[in-house]
């Protein structure tokens, strides 16, 4: 049963993209400050949080918004996301961060040519980050310890 639990927290790589384990999460805060803070939740109380500091691209109750992560009054439209459940996030290979949600919602992360743009964190020490230009930092998460 543990070897299951950690398989289903793991990053997955594909040629152009990172399968980032919040399938199945929920949006459980909102965070608005000098970059968009978005903290997910799975059953099993397992949080991983997204950062966002550049232009991100929102989709929600059928209406498009071009945001900054960095302007706090204009994040409002990101509120519609509370409880959202995900149907799958990537982390694209070219600097994009995209996140679909069953609702029909969705929230896409955008390169910064001179900053880190947005963020991953999460249990066992997982890592994403978007540097410069648009190339990925990564840290896998650590297999969780099993008592011998």
């Amino acid at each position: 049963m543990d070897e299951h639990h950690k398989d289903e927290y793991d990053l997955i790589e594909y040629d152009d993209y990172w399968l980032i384990p919040l399938g199945g999460t929920s949006v459980a805060k909102i965070i608005i400050e000098l970059a968009l803070r978005i903290e997910f939740v799975d059953a099993r109380q397992l949080e991983t949080m997204i950062w966002i500091g550049g232009e991100l691209q929102l989709k929600t109750q059928g209406k498009e918004h071009k945001l900054k992560g960095d302007d706090p009054k204009g994040l409002a439209p990101v509120l519609d996301l509370w409880g959202n459940l995900v149907e799958s996030a990537l982390a694209h290979k070219d600097g994009r961060l995209e996140i679909r949600f069953r609702a029909g919602n969705s929230l896409c992360a955008y390169p910064l040519p001179e900053t880190e743009a947005w963020g991953v964190t999460g249990q066992q020490e997982l890592r994403i980050a978007c540097m410069p230009g648009g190339d990925l930092a990564v840290w896998k998460p650590d297999p969780p310890e099993t008592d011998k």
